[in-house]
């Protein structure tokens, strides 16, 4: 009888400095992990959530979707897809089909249909920050609407292998920023009154 071989699920935790801010973050692919960090979520909150995703470049020439960013306050996860040995978590699936929470992206309607075609996940409220309505990328959206300077983020780090097992510390902090910064931008532009609308999500069309 061959072995049966399975790979053990890591975690991973960091605290990600933000200027003042504190970011408690979670590197797992681990459904249990994900499970427990979705039901910590303090009550009550603001119901927004800070989104992103990351692709692993070149393989096969193509890419595809590595990790999942969510970010709630000064609690950040950063789910590795590719490491995952079970179905996705229920609670997981529930939590991104709830409609009390707006998850808010920079520049994400590619991401969402990437997410939607590669893994079936699908986001049910999703307010979509786009770089081209506001003429500014990352950097120049974080200095308006915030009044930050990512001068310490360097651009090279999205050009790197997110498919590791053990994401590098520029990696974490990347990933992590990037939903942190998402989600602050959602909550100074109050994205609980944002009203989804079909251009914005669900009826763009995928141009990969």
């Amino acid at each position: 009888m061959a072995p049966n071989f399975r790979i053990k699920p890591v975690c991973h935790k960091y605290v990600v400095s933000f200027f003042k801010d504190k970011i408690h973050t979670t590197v797992t692919s681990d459904c249990a992990t994900v499970e427990r960090w979705i039901k910590e979520i303090e009550r009550p909150n603001l119901f927004i959530v800070g989104f992103d995703i990351q692709y692993s470049p070149w393989v096969r020439l193509n890419d595809f979707v590595s990790t999942v960013q969510l970010c709630v306050g000064g609690r950040c996860l950063i789910y590795q897809l590719e490491f995952i040995d079970y179905d996705f978590p229920d609670v997981l699936l529930d939590f991104l089909a709830n409609e009390e929470y707006t998850f808010v992206g920079l520049d994400i309607s590619h991401a969402l249909a990437r997410l939607k075609r590669e893994h079936a996940l699908d986001i049910s409220r999703a307010m979509v920050v786009d770089y081209a309505y506001y003429d500014a990328g990352l950097r120049e959206l974080t200095e308006l609407v915030l009044d930050k300077d990512l001068v310490n983020m360097p651009d090279n780090v999205m050009l790197r292998k997110w498919s590791l097992r053990r994401l590098t510390a520029g990696q974490v902090k990347h990933a992590c920023v990037e939903a942190f910064v998402a989600f602050e931008i959602g909550r100074v532009l109050n994205a609980r009154e944002y009203r989804l609308t079909p251009r914005d999500y669900h009826d763009y069309s995928d141009q990969s």
